[in-house]
């Protein structure tokens, strides 16, 4: 057979199998997905492929053909499409609508012909190609087909990009679907807008409709909408100002539903409109919904929002030298002389899901001068363009699969090839634990603490690690020690990671060990005043980076490690005159961590920020003399009256947290008696009583000035005299955002994530230095990688596990590499 002859041969079977598969009404709702997993199972038998189905939900198959390559140590490349298509109006149609009809003009009309069986098919026909032509690939394809995008992929790509098997697959980098373009254009997808799904109430008094009611639920509709459709303009004129932008790079904003309503000559009790909206990845949610919230304000009490769909924004896909992928894709379709128009795509593919794990995806069809029909009657697709996409497929899989190892690949520690042998954790797992013991021995303990043998200790440290070390003398006698690891991107940012050198004192007798032994018992549990709080997480960063400079990993962004004084005595000669500094503006920091706290089950405690501190001294002043009389105006009445008040108050706070178990302790205001002085002799009355209060104040949910009013009408009613002096009084601070407002956070969350940490973010019971950092407006997020441990920060035998400690070194890890290299968003 001539090669001519052949080609036809191939091209005969391509759109042959392209109508089999067009002819199986995988149509929602409810699609039954046996035809075409018998149908793929016959295609990976014809093409010599194994075949795995993989079922993340019952009847909801994921299909995936594999084409090992010759180095299937790298990452391998994923080929997704879907095999599912949306509903149809048959009476709409000129050709039934599952026929796969071919006209006279060689067109075939189909549902899912441009969105998206083609494409599924393309990839089989495009190996079958380079299989028969004895082509041979350094990297593993992997072909999926998968059920329910068309309404979400909830119970597809979303669920499946979370499992084992997703894993085992090591994928480097995704295709999917792109759209049609008209011109002679391609159309290259490198991100999506996230979508927004929501109910709008807008409740209202009901009446006779021959009445002109206040307060009405039309009102309120009328109002909602003439915001949405004004903001709607708004975006329209926005892509009427700018030729280039494309519908992707706008906010788009669709009423698609409304329900409300009984007969005509009622007003009725409620409307309820659905929206459905579709945001760009410039735009601030936050502010975007803050917006909506105003809108809801404004029209009138009781409106509110139920969201259906809130998605995050998902990091787009670098279309330049920083990504292989898209270097390899790119130099194909120019081999071919292809026009790529790259744009965000105004819809939501599976794509989302697979690059909100990290993995680069790129949406691609291969179709242009054709008539955009996805969704609409009479889709079809010309079988020229067809076969023409296959050879395009043919050049970009034979680049693509034949990418070189990255050096982000070389470097990655979670792989095999690159990860530390045994033999060498082993050694850094006992220099570890005996750096830790070290530390643990040195009695940094208050009151009067010597920092020296600290300073002295982290400048060694410093050296083993080839690290330049600077000491800060803020305040004589307080040093604040800064080792530091440059980056690659020195400009940017730095992530500091913070610690205390000082510990809280310790009453020996009350120990089974002594507290600066650093004793290992039988448990594997090392006992040592400041095991928790905090000398574990300040080694845990030093071991960290020794393990990742041993794998030499680079990281963009620079790390400055800090061990500071005075900690546990509120910090006021150490990081709070110290981020005031020349010296700290000098590290250019734009986020810290900074300690958390043991967790006594398997989550581990995140703190985004903390209670504001007030302590105060009530002075109650009274008429003094004898004690066998009964006087009026005492210090005693009056100090009796304000501690009635007080735990009256103290009892209403913890029933809040009795009744709401999701809250914890940073959530509510706590307020501790916690000194009383006063008298000279037992039969005395004494002139005065002094109180001392310990009260933490959680931030934006209680106004301070209304406290404070509080605690001020509770002195007047007291009696005559009595006056508060403020040892601490301090402004609250406003919280770490833990959202996708904050590339920090995200960047922690995918770290922790890949570890499968479970995390519950709460307000910290106590202060911390990281309060100084928030004050001066850098995020910083409180974590210690502690759990299934008992909290005993403060008290007597404070241990912590080797196992644990250990843990957490692997944990730091992840995180720094992930925080480090958050992209500069500066322009």
């Amino acid at each position: 057979m001539s090669s001519s002859d052949q080609n036809n041969a191939l091209d005969m079977q391509a759109v042959g199998n392209f109508r089999q598969y067009l002819q199986i009404p995988s149509v929602h709702p409810n699609i039954n997905y046996d035809s075409c997993v018998k149908f793929l199972e016959n295609q990976a038998k014809s093409l010599d492929l194994p075949i795995k189905t993989y079922f993340m939900v019952p009847k909801k198959p994921i299909v995936v053909l594999t084409w090992v390559g010759s180095e299937p140590s790298l990452p391998s490349i994923l080929l997704n499409s879907h095999m599912d298509v949306v509903p149809v109006f048959e009476d709409k149609w000129t050709h039934k609508p599952f026929s796969a009809h071919l006209d006279e003009q060689n067109n075939i009309y189909a549902r899912g012909t441009q969105d998206m069986k083609c494409v599924g098919i393309q990839y089989l026909e495009a190996v079958r190609r380079l299989k028969q032509q004895g082509v041979a690939l350094k990297r593993t394809l992997h072909i999926s087909f998968a059920p329910d995008e068309e309404i979400g992929g909830g119970d597809g790509w979303k669920k499946f990009v979370h499992s084992k098997e997703f894993q085992e697959l090591k994928v480097g980098a995704t295709l999917d679907e792109g759209i049609t373009c008209e011109s002679d254009e391609f159309v290259v997808f490198y991100a999506e807008r996230c979508p927004w799904q929501f109910h709008i109430h807008c409740p209202g008094k009901p009446g006779h409709g021959s009445l002109l009611l206040e307060d009405t639920a039309g009102e309120k509709v009328s109002y909602i909408l003439s915001k949405l459709y004004e903001f709607r303009k708004g975006e329209k004129q926005k892509l009427d100002d700018n030729p280039t932008w494309t519908i992707g790079n706008v906010t788009a904003l669709n009423l698609t539903q409304i329900k409300g309503g009984v007969q005509t000559n009622v007003v009725p009790p409620e409307f309820v409109i659905t929206i459905d909206c579709r945001i760009p990845p410039n735009v601030d949610l936050e502010k975007f919904e803050a917006t909506l919230n105003q809108w809801c304000k404004e029209a009138g009490s009781g409106v509110w929002i139920e969201f259906i769909d809130k998605a995050s924004h998902v990091t787009p896909t670098k279309l330049d030298d920083s990504n292989p992928y898209w270097l390899a894709f790119k130099k194909a379709t120019d081999k071919l002389g292809l026009k790529l128009k790259p744009q965000i795509s105004p819809a939501v593919s599976d794509t989302s899901h697979i690059r909100r794990v990290g993995l680069p995806g790129i949406g691609f069809s291969p179709i242009n001068h054709t008539s955009v029909a996805l969704h609409k009657h009479d889709e079809y697709l010309p079988v020229q363009v067809f076969l023409k996409g296959i050879e395009i497929y043919c050049e970009i899989l034979k680049s693509l699969g034949n990418v070189e190892e990255t050096t982000k690949e070389k470097t990655n520690f979670s792989r095999k090839m690159s990860s530390l042998s045994a033999v060498q954790k082993d050694a850094l797992d006992t220099q570890a634990v005996n750096n830790f013991r070290e530390y643990l021995r040195i009695p940094s303990v208050h009151p009067d603490v010597n920092y020296d043998a600290c300073v002295t200790f982290l400048e060694n440290q410093a050296k083993g690690l080839g690290l330049p070390v600077k000491i800060y003398h803020v305040v004589p006698k307080k040093p604040i020690v800064v080792l530091t690891w440059v980056g690659t991107q020195p400009h940017l940012p730095s992530v500091l990671l913070n610690s205390h050198m000082d510990v809280v004192p310790v009453f020996e007798d009350k120990w089974t060990h002594k507290p600066f032994s650093a004793d290992i018992d039988e448990q594997n549990n090392i006992y040592a005043r400041g095991t928790q709080d905090m000398k574990c997480v300040g080694i845990q960063y030093l071991e960290a980076v020794r393990r990742l400079k041993q794998q030499g990993v680079t990281l963009k962004r620079t790390l400055h490690i800090s061990f500071v004084p005075d900690e546990e005595i509120g910090g006021e000669d150490g990081m709070r005159k110290f981020v005031h500094t020349k010296e700290f503006k000098d590290l250019n920091v734009g986020f810290a961590l900074d300690e958390g706290m043991a967790s006594p089950n398997e989550e581990f405690a995140v703190f985004n920020g903390e209670r504001c501190i007030w302590h105060l001294h009530i002075h109650c002043p009274g008429q003094p003399g004898h004690g066998s009389l009964l006087l009026d105006n005492t210090a005693g009445e009056k100090v009796t009256y304000l501690l009635n008040k007080f735990f009256e108050f103290r009892r209403q706070e913890k029933k809040k947290l009795k009744d709401n178990p999701s809250r914890t302790i940073g959530d509510v205001t706590t307020v501790n008696l916690t000194q009383m002085t006063g008298g000279v002799q037992t039969n005395v009355v004494p002139p005065e009583f002094v109180i001392a209060i310990d009260c933490r104040i959680p931030p934006e949910t209680v106004d301070i000035k209304k406290w404070e009013e509080t605690i001020n009408q509770w002195c007047k009613e007291a009696g005559p005299g009595i006056w508060i002096e403020y040892e601490q009084k301090q402004a609250q601070i406003p919280p770490t955002k833990v959202d996708s407002s904050n590339p920090f956070w995200v960047a922690f969350k995918e770290g922790t994530d890949k570890l499968g940490l479970k995390l519950k973010t709460q307000i910290f019971p106590g202060g911390t230095d990281s309060r100084y950092v928030r004050g001066i407006g850098i995020p910083a997020i409180g974590f210690s990688p502690i759990n299934n441990t008992p909290v005993l920060l403060h008290d007597h035998d404070e241990y912590l596990g080797v196992n644990t400690f250990l843990k957490g070194i692997e944990i730091y890890c992840k995180i720094l590499i992930s925080v480090a290299n958050v992209e500069d968003r500066s322009g």
